[in-house]
C-alpha cells in the first residue's frame, strides 16, 4: 500500500501521494483496529441520518465516506495521548484538537479531496466552542454535521480509557440534552426518528 510518515513532514497537501479508500481505511486499521471500526459504525449511522433528511445521492455519498474517515487524522496522534485513562493536559488536547486538520490535509491529497471540508469542521458546534476553527455549525457544511452527530452517538457507546459506555437510551438522552449547544438540533431530530429498538443496526456500508 501507499504509506505516509507519520509526522507533520509527511502531510504535503501538494505533493503527498493519491490514495484512495482503501489506502486510507488500512492506515486507519493498521494504527488501530478500534478507530477502524468506529469509522464503520459512524458510517452507517451517518448515512442513515442523511437519508432521512433526503438528501441526494452524491452528498450521501460524500457523508458516508468523510464518516468513515473523519478520525484518520488520529494516525499522527501519540497513541499515549489517544489511550490515556485520566483526564487530559492542556498540551495535550492540544494535540488531540489537530487530527481534524491533519485528516484534511492527507484528504487534500487523496482521491476524496472534496469531503477534506466535511472531515475537518465535524468537531465545530453550534455555540462556536468546537474546534479546530471554533466557528458556529451553521458556517460548516450539513454534511460535518451530521458525522458529528454520529460521531458522538458511536463514541457514547462505546467503552473509552476515560469513561465508560452508555446504554443506547442515556446516549438518545445526551444527544436531546446537547442539541443546539454542541450538536445541530435537525440533525439530532432526524438521527433520533431513525433509532429503531434499542439501539440502531449497523452494516458495513464501505
Amino acid at each position: 500500500m501507499a504509506s505516509l510518515e507519520r509526522t507533520d513532514e509527511g502531510l504535503d497537501d501538494d505533493d503527498g501521494p493519491a490514495l484512495g479508500l482503501p489506502e486510507l481505511a488500512e492506515l486507519l486499521e493498521e494504527r488501530d483496529a478500534g478507530l477502524s471500526a468506529h469509522g464503520t459504525r459512524v458510517a452507517g449511522y451517518a448515512e442513515r441520518i442523511a437519508r432521512a433528511m433526503g438528501l441526494p445521492a452524491p452528498v450521501i455519498g460524500r457523508v458516508r465516506v468523510a464518516a468513515r474517515l473523519h478520525d484518520l487524522g488520529k494516525v499522527w496522534i501519540a497513541r499515549d495521548i489517544l489511550d490515556k485513562p485520566g483526564p487530559l493536559s492542556e498540551r495535550e488536547w492540544t494535540e488531540v484538537r489537530r487530527h481534524p486538520s491533519l485528516a484534511a490535509r492527507v484528504l487534500r491529497a487523496s482521491d476524496f479531496h472534496d469531503v477534506a471540508t466535511i472531515v475537518v469542521a465535524h468537531h465545530e458546534r453550534p455555540d462556536g466552542a468546537g474546534y479546530p476553527a471554533g466557528i458556529p455549525s451553521d458556517e460548516t457544511p450539513l454534511e460535518a454535521q451530521i458525522v458529528a452527530v454520529a460521531d458522538v452517538y458511536d463514541a457514547m457507546l462505546s467503552e473509552r480509557p476515560y469513561a465508560p459506555a452508555h446504554t443506547p437510551d442515556e446516549a438518545r438522552d445526551e444527544l436531546a440534552r446537547v442539541a443546539s449547544t454542541q450538536l445541530d438540533a435537525n440533525v439530532v431530530e432526524a438521527f433520533l426518528r431513525v433509532i429503531d429498538g434499542p439501539g440502531l443496526p449497523v452494516r458495513a456500508v464501505i
